[in-house]
């Protein structure tokens, strides 16, 4: 696996012609297509990865794309135009042609959103059937009205020189609304089911005191409502992590791996909804 590349990453399974559904795994702000889903950072615990010994018939992918906060490092896209730019790159690599689900972090769950309202609305279509074979988002600790944590970075915006992403990731952003008005509609059209897994814990850093002791200090950077503000299937789960822990899975007994197991299950039992157009023509 090639970590510094940008761009869409097959995994496993995706050489299959006929595999029934593609998994593509989307990373958030600060994170990267790979890291973000192992525990300590260590490969061997790379879980989207082990999805396909429990389903032979379905693909796996990656996602990387410049997601630094801070423009000390790099300019990033806002994410309507990185969308845009990943969505091209689906196309190219087939995605779409099939059913498929994200399982999308924090922001990648927002570009998720974009992606597919996008899509919808294209004239294009080979972009329309993206939006037509998703099965529904896995949303992990998705700020979908914002995030708390943003406005705090703002605060020190001086000093970390952040990006225009993460005013758009501000709590109570228009932008953030406008796009889950658009991604309601398109799920009760579409008859998406998506689902809500959210942090119930604080990120903890520590820091110094007049230089002699550090204190412990954390934030929850996605708060409850916040996860949960967008139209979901089922009600949505606590977990017992923070922001960053909530996709490091150590173990496949962990409830999250249980719970994307039972959820991909629920998708490819889902029949294809059949053109009304080939249905008209066929009883002629």
């Amino acid at each position: 696996m090639v970590k510094n590349n940008l761009g869409i990453h097959a995994i496993a399974g995706t050489e299959n012609s006929q595999r029934k559904l593609d998994v593509l795994f989307i990373h958030g702000l600060g994170g990267d297509a790979f890291t973000t889903w192992q525990y300590e950072n260590k490969a061997e615990y790379f879980w989207p990865k082990g999805l396909v010994g429990d389903f032979p018939e379905v693909g796996v992918w990656t996602i990387a794309y410049g997601a630094t906060p801070s423009r000390w490092v790099e300019d990033v896209m806002p994410m309507e135009r990185r969308a845009t730019n990943l969505l091209k790159q689906f196309v190219l690599s087939g995605i779409g042609k099939r059913p498929f689900t994200f399982v999308a972090h924090s922001m990648g769950g927002l570009i998720a959103k974009y992606i597919l309202t996008q899509a919808e609305i294209s004239n294009d279509p080979d972009y329309q059937e993206v939006a037509d074979n998703c099965r529904g988002v896995i949303f992990l600790a998705v700020p979908h009205a914002g995030s708390g944590g943003s406005n705090a970075l703002g605060y020190v915006n001086v000093l970390v020189r952040g990006n225009y992403i993460l005013k758009q990731l501000a709590k109570d952003s228009a932008a953030l609304n406008n796009v889950d008005n658009h991604f309601r509609q398109l799920s009760k059209r579409k008859g998406l089911r998506n689902y809500a897994f959210i942090e119930t814990k604080e990120v903890r850093i520590r820091t110094k005191l007049l230089c002699f002791f550090s204190i412990p200090k954390g934030i929850k950077i996605v708060s409850e409502t916040s996860a949960s503000a967008t139209e979901l299937a089922e009600p949505p789960v606590p977990m017992e992590d923070d922001h960053l822990s909530i996709c490091k899975l150590d173990s496949k007994d962990n409830l999250l791996y249980q719970s994307v197991i039972d959820i991909i299950k629920k998708y490819l039992a889902v029949r294809p909804k059949e053109d009304p157009e080939k249905k008209r023509l066929k009883t002629k």
